[in-house]
């Protein structure tokens, strides 16, 4: 049975419904084609600025508007249009009202003191307004009266009755093999698809994965708050969290058939908190990489908003869209932002907070998460608890050994090799860096030797790290402070030393490289 994303809060009596959504045209004909089919007639009306109200039915399967017949009312005047849908709206209605939040999110007096009183009158009479609106931002005054409704982007049924319409509209033979083109389109609106399914059309000649994914990382980018982020490391570019990288691998074994019939549930995520620079970013992608999923990665900076209920629709907004490209993985860096951001309410931090823990709770879209934090005094406990993530994991400096992993696979990368350096020195001389600054001092090194007129070396990489200050001798306090929390609540260390490398003394240095 097709589920009902409607009808039931409108044959229940729900006399204000918040629609969230961007797709109006498709969430309106969703809304006509259920009422439709139920067993008492329900006239659909919408009201917007610029055309008014109209009334809205599917004839043949094609939606047509029709006018009313007293065309007196004022088109832009939203408090006259709740008027007519108190006084002459027929019993049995409902009113779809377009772009309302923005009098809504004025506060204007009159049009939530009528809305207010014409409540128990639709309760009476089985009328109904929808605010459809890709944002919710329900006044305090009435948020007890109004129902919100997600209405979810399209899923893997709606993607293949997109792609079927392209394949007929263009004559085009449908694929015997649909699944990674309908993945490839997770997370686009009806529009999005239809237009990526077509230009693939003209412009590969076929339904092309690579171009579909092209356009999804573009629409997704718009958002402002996630972006589709290209994976091209491999767990062969993290050097040393060796025990972090033996459990991604047998992880990745948990999410197949087998292992769901052999009773493991699927993972849901890890929290990785530990010095900047240490590969927790990095670890991100070769997560996404190993699970080959693509990788969302969210801006936590972007989420907190300027008018009322913006925060928690952004929220909203990025669990959707996770949830609707499921599978993949959400990267979310500098996760402990999302507590820390100072917002004009304290209220909506709380909100934001209590959403997102919510959902990582209860998901069960396949969604998996790999937060990073660096300041471990911003995250609440009530993050750290049992089900919220399935490991965390603390990422410290890199030791010898493992500097000279890293060391070798950045050396790699410029086309050099290990065995032409001193790599008893080098480990020397990078004593304290992170494997980012070990990736940054490489490259200066090399353009260090280019301006000499030679060739990469040991003693110009030696002289070149001597005007790198790490960032373990600038916040030595906060490292050590660090360790001792993750010490304090048992958080395993990505590698198996975890004897802690010791800071030293940050010292001044007089040396300039030419």
């Amino acid at each position: 049975m097709c589920k009902k994303i409607f009808l039931n809060y409108i044959l229940a009596g729900y006399p204000v419904l918040w629609i969230e959504t961007h797709e109006e045209y498709r969430a309106l004909l969703t809304m006509i084609d259920e009422v439709s089919k139920a067993k008492d007639h329900y006239y659909i009306y919408t009201w917007d600025r610029v055309d008014g109200i109209k009334l809205k039915e599917i004839k043949n399967g094609v939606l047509n508007t029709g006018n009313l017949e007293d065309d007196t009312v004022p088109l832009n005047d939203p408090a006259i249009a709740l008027q007519w849908a108190d006084n002459q709206m027929p019993d049995n209605s409902v009113l779809l009202l377009q772009d309302f939040h923005h009098y809504l999110k004025d506060n204007d007096d009159v049009i939530i003191r009528k809305i207010r009183n014409i409540i128990p009158k639709f309760k009476a009479t089985g009328k109904v307004l929808a605010i459809l609106s890709h944002t919710v931002s329900i006044p305090s005054d009435i948020e007890k009266e109004v129902t919100v409704i997600s209405f979810k982007l399209p899923g893997t049924d709606e993607l293949r009755l997109i792609l079927k319409g392209a394949c007929e509209s263009a004559e085009f033979e449908y694929p015997k093999n649909d699944e990674s083109i309908i993945e490839a389109a997770r997370g686009m609106t009806f529009f999005e698809a239809e237009n990526a399914f077509s230009l693939s059309l003209v412009e590969k000649g076929e339904f092309n994965v690579s171009l579909i994914n092209r356009e999804k990382a573009s629409i997704v980018k718009k958002t402002g708050l996630l972006e589709v982020l290209e994976v091209n490391d491999t767990i062969n570019d993290i050097g040393g969290l060796d025990i972090l990288k033996g459990w991604l691998t047998n992880r990745s074994k948990c999410f197949s058939e087998d292992a769901r019939k052999f009773g493991i549930k699927p993972p849901r995520g890890l929290l990785l908190v530990g010095v900047p620079g240490t590969g927790k970013s990095l670890t991100a992608k070769v997560t996404a990489s190993i699970l080959n999923r693509p990788l969302l990665r969210l801006d936590v900076g972007k989420i907190f908003g300027a008018y009322v209920g913006e925060s928690e629709s952004n929220v909203h907004k990025c669990l959707n869209i996770a949830e609707a490209v499921a599978p993949c993985c959400l990267f979310i860096d500098e996760f402990e932002k999302f507590f820390s951001l100072k917002s004009d309410s304290h209220d909506t931090s709380k909100h934001v907070f209590s959403i997102f823990l919510t959902w990582l709770q209860e998901k069960t879209a396949d969604v998996f998460i790999v937060a990073t934090a660096n300041n471990v005094d911003e995250i609440p406990s009530a993050m750290l608890r049992s089900g919220r993530f399935d490991k965390l994991f603390w990422v410290d400096l890199p030791n010898n050994e493992q500097r000279a992993e890293i060391i070798n696979i950045h050396l790699s990368k410029v086309n050099r090799e290990s065995k032409n350096f001193d790599m008893v020195k080098l480990v020397e001389a990078s004593k304290n860096f992170t494997g980012a600054e070990i990736k940054t001092w490489i490259e200066e090194a090399l353009v260090y030797s280019f301006n000499k007129g030679n060739e990469l070396n040991t003693q110009d990489l030696v002289e070149v790290s001597k005007v790198i200050i790490p960032i373990a001798q600038l916040t030595a306090d906060e490292i050590n402070k660090s360790r001792q929390w993750a010490i304090d609540r048992g958080i395993i260390n990505a590698s198996s030393n975890i004897k802690p490398v010791q800071i030293e003394t940050l010292k001044k240095r007089k040396i300039s490289l030419k």
